[in-house]
């Protein structure tokens, strides 16, 4: 009865995510474990009644790491994911395992990858170090910040030719200005106003610094 039931539901559930389109992507979640061994005994038994689940790891803010039990069947939307939700916790098997933590989960999306050709790096001009979390602002329309090794990507959106730069970061540093060439995808030329520079690197001033000079 359990499994020709699990059969019917599963085939509803991917009638109704076929139809949606969209780019964010949600899942449900059928459990959460901090050992990973009770994650895969909690699929093992779920894919005797032939649900589709993977075991997937999630690193919290304070580097705690989590196994999750998710449907694979990928969502497009909130409501849609409650839908499945819903149609899941309500899933026989589901309550004779008492399985209560049934829940919608978000999947954030892969950071989209820039070839060092489209970055530029920050550095101190005293200490060489990069400078992270500065404001890198490109033709008063893109401001990115810097990661924590200096690194600012171009966005993909900033096309072939030549480009403004103004980087600060708080009161820390002096504001400095300068532009960059872009062709073929790569940073070609950087020129820093009145400041040294290396190949795609900019060096901001500290104030400190400049405040004993004046």
């Amino acid at each position: 009865m359990f499994r020709r039931l699990v059969k019917i539901v599963a085939f509803i559930v991917f009638s109704c995510s076929s139809l949606a389109f969209a780019a964010d992507e949600w899942k449900v979640c059928l459990g959460s474990f901090k050992v990973r061994n009770n994650a895969d005994e909690r699929v093992r038994i779920l894919k005797r009644y032939q649900l589709p689940v993977s075991v997937y790891e999630h690193k919290t803010a304070d580097g705690t790491v989590l196994y999750r039990v998710l449907y694979e069947e990928p969502l497009y939307d909130f409501n849609t994911a409650y839908l499945h939700r819903t149609m899941l916790a309500n899933l026989p098997i589901i309550k004779h395992l008492r399985i209560t933590d049934v829940w919608c989960v978000y999947i954030e999306p892969e950071p989209e990858q820039v070839p060092e050709s489209r970055i530029l790096t920050i550095k101190d001009s005293d200490t060489g170090a990069p400078i992270a979390d500065a404001n890198v602002n490109i033709d008063k329309t893109w401001d990115v910040t810097t990661d924590t090794a200096g690194k600012a990507p171009i966005p993909a959106a900033v096309q072939n030719g030549q480009h403004s730069l103004v980087i600060s970061k708080d009161d820390e540093y002096v504001q400095t200005e300068g532009t960059f060439q872009l062709e073929d995808d790569s940073i070609t030329d950087v020129q820093q106003i009145s400041k040294a520079v290396d190949h795609n690197c900019i060096v901001l001033v500290p104030l400190s610094r400049k405040q004993q000079q004046e």
